[in-house]
């Protein structure tokens, strides 16, 4: 086995130089913001809108039962897992003129924009549809077929086109402290396009609770406008990515030589992407988890405006962009590896102190005891959301150093799969990463209706709601402890 001490891998004179103008960061980095975008409104408030939306005069609806909601959401991921090693090693071995990556973004994207719009639009709007058949339990009816191939079709057409996107960053620069910094810029992205789908979202469920006519056309619900803007705005993004970003000529030392079967082994050769890619797959499933869970922490816990979950996101990702300076900093002076141990460790914690919003909201508490020097009096409610907030403040910090940290650790471990194999396998990478961590993202989808239902999905019977971020920390500890033998330093 190769040597993986500190000094064994170095980008060629990583330390201070540069090769990418500030467009060519900001452009590419722009695109970022499409990849957070439209899977944080899915990822949010899909299961939300299937299975517990409540309309304006009190009723909840729900499209389709909690089973197949369940199923609904894993299946599609684990077909979109099995997509990405596919496309990934497609990525890495067809080259166009384009390029071996831009020609997936420049066509997959307006099919991707297709998909994350009509998904809000069952063929039956206010109940489960026409029932075919019933199979162990399972209804299978018209809004679950529906809700099963426009979500596989969105989270394939999401593969297809971010992973050969995400592909690029390592052939963009070297050097290691610019892919730092092209990363913060991706952070940055990231996190506008996570609160234009919590923030945002919030505003224009709130805004838009009747729906809105253009013209003939009309739009029922919030989740439709809100749907059809971020569709159009996600297609935006990833145009203006690969505006100024040109591939490097084709060589043969980019060509791969391995058949499929054999690319799959090599990555799993590569001693560090174990480590990574568990730890991966921890953070994609312990967030899906909360992110799946907020609307209902909200709106049935605490019987407060649905928009009030997309401000309890915005405060973690807004936080977050705050802090992605000190990030960089730190992972610069004490290594990537340390500082991402840190903030996988500080999620739990979070975590937990939000397990405790019901029955002992502790940082509710002194917010409740300066609403009253004030002369206002905060109800049970609003003292849980205040502790939920703190909290979820709290948490940026852990959440700033995935931002950050997360896509240069994985570009470590490409350099060295390149040490092994002498080829560039970017996508391939993206694509095992991606076989891994999306059914894991998939279980949040399984894991949330089921709580709900067995537990509790109520304010007078919370369990299945407080669950979550019990569930989500324990999934994190996983990460940590996986990440630990990971045995690059720098």
């Amino acid at each position: 086995m190769a040597d993986i001490s500190n000094n064994s891998i170095q980008s060629i004179n990583e330390d201070d130089k540069t090769c990418l103008s500030f467009a060519e960061k900001f452009t590419y980095a722009f695109g970022q913001m499409a990849v957070s975008l439209s899977p944080a409104l899915i990822s949010s408030w899909l299961i939300y809108f299937y299975t517990g939306r409540t309309t304006p005069d009190g009723q909840t609806i729900f499209l389709v039962s909690a089973m197949a909601m369940s199923l609904g959401g894993l299946i599609p991921r684990f077909i979109e897992a099995v997509a990405e090693p596919i496309v990934g090693h497609l990525s890495d071995k067809w080259n166009f003129r384009m390029g071996r990556r831009i020609p997936w973004v420049a066509f997959g994207t307006p099919f991707l924009m297709l998909f994350s719009v009509i998904i809000w639009f069952p063929p039956d709007a206010a109940g489960a549809g026409r029932l075919y058949f019933n199979l162990f339990g399972l209804d299978v009816t018209t809004n679950f077929m529906y809700l099963l191939f426009t979500h596989t079709g969105f989270w394939v057409l999401y593969t297809a086109v971010v992973a050969p996107y995400l592909s690029l960053l390592p052939e963009i620069t070297p050097y290691n402290n610019e892919r730092i910094k092209v990363s913060e810029y991706m952070a940055y992205s990231d996190v506008i396009g996570t609160a234009l789908g919590s923030l945002g979202l919030g505003f224009m469920i709130s805004a838009f609770a009747g729906g809105l006519r253009i013209g003939s056309f009309a739009l029922d619900n919030a989740y439709q406008v809100s749907g059809l803007f971020i569709g159009l705005f996600f297609a935006i993004s990833f145009y203006v990515s690969i505006w100024k970003v040109r591939e490097k000529p084709f060589d043969k030392s980019k060509a791969v030589g391995f058949k499929f079967s054999e690319s799959v082994v090599e990555t799993f050769k590569n001693p560090t992407f174990p480590a990574y890619v568990t730890a991966s797959a921890a953070i994609r499933m312990g967030v899906d988890v909360i992110l799946a869970a907020m609307p209902f922490l909200v709106a049935r816990l605490m019987g407060l405006s649905e928009g009030l979950a997309g401000a309890l996101q915005g405060v973690i990702v807004l936080g977050a962009a705050f802090l992605f300076p000190l990030v960089s900093h730190l992972a610069e002076k004490h290594g990537k590896k340390k500082i991402f141990l840190l903030g996988l460790i500080w999620f739990v914690g979070c975590l937990m102190l939000l397990a405790m919003v019901k029955h002992f909201p502790l940082f509710g508490y002194p917010v409740a005891g300066v609403a009253s020097l004030l002369g206002y009096h905060l109800t049970a409610s609003w003292v849980s959301f205040s502790h939920a907030m703190v909290t979820l403040a709290l948490t940026a910090f852990a959440v700033s150093i995935v931002f950050v940290l997360q896509r240069p650790i994985l570009t470590d471990v490409i350099d060295y799969d390149e040490k092994l194999t002498t080829y560039r396998r970017e996508a391939m990478y993206n694509g095992m990463e991606g076989l891994i961590s999306k059914p894991a993202s998939g279980i949040a989808y399984f894991i949330v209706p089921l709580l709900n239902k067995y537990l509790g999905a109520t304010a007078e019977q919370p369990m299945g709601i407080l669950a979550a971020p019990i569930v989500a920390a324990a999934i994190l500890f996983v990460g940590w402890w996986f990440f630990r033998p990971y045995p690059i330093e720098k």
